[in-house]
């Protein structure tokens, strides 16, 4: 998920300060063997780390502790460059390194290197002089994204804007697609905007996010440009702090829109990154990482399962080798009787007894003794690649029982940490049987009543139920929560079979606890999508916990619990 401050206003500062960190000095370009992630290496302290996996990309200065991890990459585009300058590309959240070489005699050569960050996309991508894809962490066919590619020998595309403006750019307010709020417009308008630099805009402007965009004056507009202008001219780096003083996010500039005591000045960008990473592994217990890591090696075996199955297909071909030998010799044998110009030919199968005929498909256009040769040329390729097929079918096999032997450790290592909560449901009076009979797929998630009707709202504890939840859970007339722009967990409003619809206020309440269970717990306001059950889906290979939602709406909210759902009952017998 992108930080709450991950916007253009970090993005410039971050480019600024990589500048003045590695400008003019060589650096060698590394990447991880398992993992989507970069490293740039200056020698020294001068070091940083652009980590690119899906749904957590980041740049921090953290070094990396195991070396053997890491492998040169680029090393023929890239080995002696130097830095020339570091920039934020079309603004969007992407970031932009220039490489330069020059030769005694002034001959030059350049590369681009390029970060994207933002949702399934993050990719870092090495670029020639003239535009063309050198190499990918994360190669794109057409069979991946039919709207860009991102393969070697192709032409760099930059990603779409979908119809987004550039912040850094004049802004156009006429909106399209039906009436927004000046706050809907500021979090979705634009490229690398969100919901936390639009509600710093406009607490420092004064201006009501409920306004529509048609009746913000032309004088209220410039203000929320001008203070935009501001912010980007001067980034600074700083921490945002939950309630025991640890960091939880970082964002470019003082926010004003939350409580002072939650905000604190960071020496750089990439220090700021570094301690909120490294306090958030630091305050996961050792069982959460199992789903990320658990996610990783289903994604691999995905693929080497896709890979056997092609394996095995080259190896049925390949055994067909003897038979397009035998046809080739029937059509060598049988020459003379086959006429020019046909389509489809009987012919004596002479290495019959019986004396059985075989029917035979030509192509018309070809001589037929040529059409024997091509198929002698066939089997013998066919033949002297089964022993490769073979050999590969064999070693991804291995692969394949290895990993699926670690996914099961993990899932039963996974099952015991969940144990922990299922002896507080004893704890509460609540059998193990009686557990397995909530109605919610073998999750546990944290449940609520609104004091508006009394609803049942339901909140993922990590992004393994968050899937469960959102795609088996939710029944497609339920309500569906996620606050916008910033990881949290998805919360569910259950109809539980009512006919009636829940009021605005028990959305509201529902919403209150998707910001509250969110990164952006300690603002002051949040904006929060909602929209119905069926309308959310899961794009085909995204890690856990990642959705894509139609026909959201959007709500401005605080903070805010509820009841839990036995406290609740227990208050109304």
């Amino acid at each position: 998920m992108i930080e709450a401050g991950f916007d253009l206003v970090w993005l410039c500062g971050m480019s600024r300060e990589l500048e003045t960190t590695f400008a003019g000095r060589k650096v060698t370009l590394y990447r991880h063997r398992t993992r989507p992630a970069c490293l740039l290496d200056a020698g020294g302290a001068r070091v940083c780390v652009a980590d690119l996996t899906p749904g957590s990309s980041r740049i921090q200065s953290e070094y990396p502790p195991v070396r053997e991890e890491w492998r040169q990459w680029g090393a023929r585009r890239t080995e002696g460059f130097a830095v020339e300058r570091v920039r934020v590309r079309d603004g969007d959240r992407v970031i932009s390194i220039h490489l330069v070489w020059r030769s005694r005699i002034g001959d030059e050569e350049r590369t681009e290197l390029i970060w994207e960050f933002g949702g399934l996309r993050t990719n870092a991508i090495l670029v020639s002089s003239e535009g063309t894809v050198l190499d990918a962490l994360r190669p794109v066919s057409e069979r991946v994204n039919r709207v860009r590619t991102v393969l070697p020998g192709r032409p760099y595309v930059p990603p779409p804007a979908g119809g987004r403006q550039r912040l850094d750019e004049p802004w156009i307010w006429e909106t399209q697609g039906g009436p927004l709020t000046v706050f809907e417009f500021l979090a979705k308008g634009f490229l690398a905007s969100g919901a936390f630099l639009a509600d710093e805009l406009l607490a420092r402007c004064g201006v009501d996010g409920a306004l529509p965009v048609a009746q913000c004056g032309h004088e209220t507009r410039v203000r929320i440009e001008s203070e935009f202008r501001h912010l980007l001219a001067d980034p600074s780096p700083h921490l945002l702090l939950d309630e025991s003083g640890e960091p939880v996010g970082y964002c470019g500039y003082f926010p004003t829109h939350v409580p002072p005591e939650r905000v604190v000045p960071a020496g750089s960008f990439c220090e700021a990154a570094t301690r909120t990473w490294r306090a958030r592994q630091k305050s996961q217990p050792d069982g959460d990482s199992i789903p990320g890591q658990l996610a990783e090696w289903r994604g691999e075996l995905k693929k080497l399962l896709r890979q056997r199955d092609n394996l095995r297909g080259d190896a049925a071909r390949a055994e067909q080798a003897g038979e397009m030998r035998r046809l080739a010799d029937l059509i060598m044998a049988n020459l003379s009787d086959i006429p020019e110009g046909t389509g489809e030919v009987v012919l004596k199968d002479w290495f019959q007894d019986s004396g059985a005929t075989v029917r035979v498909r030509l192509d018309p256009t070809r001589n037929a003794a040529l059409q024997a040769e091509q198929l002698y040329r066939r089997a013998k390729r066919l033949q002297n690649g089964l022993p490769l097929i073979t050999a590969r079918l064999r070693k991804t096999e291995l692969a394949i029982n290895s990993l699926e032997k670690r996914i099961r450790e993990a899932e039963d290592t996974a099952g015991g940490s969940n144990g922990q909560r299922v002896r507080r449901h004893r704890m509460q009076g609540m059998s193990d049987e009686g557990a397995r009979k909530q109605p919610f797929h073998g999750i546990r998630p944290r449940r609520y009543r609104t004091r508006d009707g009394g609803w049942l709202v339901l909140v993922g504890r990590n992004d393994d139920e968050n899937d469960v939840l959102s795609l088996k859970v939710a029944a497609p007339d339920d309500l569906w929560f996620h606050a916008q722009g910033c990881p949290g967990s998805h919360v569910v409003l259950k109809k539980e079979g009512r006919k009636e619809q829940p009021g605005r206020q028990a959305i509201a309440e529902a919403a209150a606890v998707a910001a509250y269970w969110s990164k952006a717990r300690g603002s002051s306001k949040v904006g929060v999508s909602y929209t119905l059950g069926k309308y959310v889906t899961k794009p085909r290979g995204s890690p856990p916990g990642t959705v894509m939602i139609r026909h959201e709406k959007l709500i401005t909210v605080p903070p805010a619990l509820l009841p839990l759902a036995d406290e609740a009952q227990e208050a109304t017998q």
